[in-house]
């Protein structure tokens, strides 16, 4: 669903293809700042081969599983990664910034749609030691940039877990303020585009299984304001402002191990 209102005006010929180009900060900005809160190291299990002694497979993945847990509780590091940015897009010309996330502390080892206990390993369950999803992690991020010809950019970012994994969520919010030149017959006219951006998605898991399903609402604000008189055409103005809110209905069905960086699995989504 979409609603666009203030003043519908029709863009000229070219327009959108130098649009997109004065986009390319914004994007670079919110994709570096979503790599943030997307981007975590995640401790990875290791699948034993079968062996004909079952019994000897499953006394061995317990004690793999057990160090791979002391190890876990033991392990100390930063809780934020900070991520520089270099700008060189034409565009808007060189610049400089950065994003930083914050990982939050987990209460304890869980799995996902699961107890937070290690069940009792067997011969029939020692194939799945390591398969078992894990609960993502809790991040916090936000970025910053700015350039040469005074563009600049702003975001914050939130995505959670909660309840062993039974609800997902990632909350975006950005502002963008771009100045770069748009060509009309090959004659220049300096713009500058103020854009903000919010993002809401939730999901929730049905049971234990591995589908999900939820919802997704964006809403975007761009006013694009051109510096010099534009050539007299008919529904070209020198001004244009929109807004645009989108609801979408999602499905999700997610086998992945970890949601990070996954060893395996699949991930299939359906958008409405």
């Amino acid at each position: 669903m979409s609603i666009q209102k203030s003043r519908l005006l029709v863009p000229p010929a070219g327009f959108g293809k130098t649009a997109r180009n004065s986009h390319r900060f914004l994007l670079l900005t919110l994709s570096v700042f979503l790599a943030v809160c997307l981007a975590t190291p995640t401790l990875h299990a290791e699948q034993s081969e079968e062996t004909a002694d079952q019994s000897e497979a499953a006394t061995n993945a317990e004690t793999d599983q057990k160090s791979d847990g002391d190890e876990a509780m033991n392990k100390k590091g930063p809780p934020f990664i900070a991520i520089p940015i270099f700008i060189t897009e034409p565009a808007v010309g060189y610049g400089l910034g950065a994003a930083v996330g914050y990982f939050h502390k987990q209460k304890k080892h869980e799995e996902a749609g699961g107890s937070s206990h290690t069940p009792v390993m067997t011969a029939d369950t020692a194939s799945e030691v390591g398969r078992q999803q894990k609960v993502p992690p809790t991040i916090s991020g936000i970025a910053g940039a700015y350039t040469e010809n005074g563009t600049y950019g702003v975001g914050f970012a939130h995505t959670a877990s909660w309840k062993k994994d039974r609800i997902r969520y990632t909350g975006v919010i950005g502002y963008a303020h771009v100045v770069s030149t748009f060509y009309f017959n090959d004659e220049p006219a300096e713009f500058k585009l103020d854009t903000g951006l919010l993002l809401q998605d939730i999901k929730f898991r049905i049971k234990s299984s591995d589908f999900f399903v939820g919802g997704k609402l964006v809403y975007l604000s761009p006013e694009l304001l051109f510096d010099e008189e534009l050539p007299d055409v008919q529904g070209l103005e020198d001004k244009f402002k929109l807004k645009d809110v989108g609801l979408a209905i999602q499905a999700d069905y997610d086998l992945r191990d970890n949601k990070m960086t996954p060893n395996h699995g699949q991930y299939v989504e359906f958008v409405a």
